[in-house]
This record gives C-alpha cells, sequence and structure tokens, in this order.
C-alpha cells in the first residue's frame, strides 16, 4: 500500500514538472494562451491535458472571471 502510494505521488510529481516545464519554455506572451485554433479544430489547454474539439461540435461557449460571464451559443452574430 505504501508503495502504491509513493508511485502515485511520484506520477504526480511528473506530471506537474512536464506541464512546468512546458509554460517556462514558451514566450512570456504565449504562456496565459490556452485557446489554439487549427483549421476547423481548437485545442484548449497546453501539455498533457491538451484536449482538442471541431468547431461544428460546439454548441455554446461560456467565459467567466469574477463576477463577469458572457455566453455565446453557436449561430448567433459575433
Amino acid at each position: 500500500m505504501i508503495i502504491l502510494m509513493f508511485v502515485l505521488v511520484a506520477i504526480a510529481v511528473t506530471f506537474a514538472t512536464y506541464n512546468l516545464s512546458i509554460i517556462r519554455s514558451m514566450p512570456p506572451k504565449e504562456r496565459y494562451k490556452l485557446l489554439y485554433f487549427t483549421d476547423d479544430q481548437v485545442s484548449i489547454g497546453i501539455g498533457l491535458m491538451k484536449r482538442t474539439y471541431k468547431l461544428k461540435d460546439i454548441r455554446e461557449v461560456r467565459f467567466s472571471k469574477g463576477k463577469n460571464s458572457a455566453v455565446w451559443e453557436a449561430g448567433q452574430a459575433e
């Protein structure tokens, strides 16, 4: 049981170190960009947790920071 705990901690530390190394290697202005658009896809995140979606599959996007929020739904004018 203790060995399993050490293995899980080692995996978590490796994962965090990998993501931090990716962020540190990026130019300062690029570090906070989380959305990357390519052709008809959008990737969200950095490192191992990056998820990619097709733009046609996205129905709604919600943006929020503090008390401010906004919602965009497919088919709305920009």
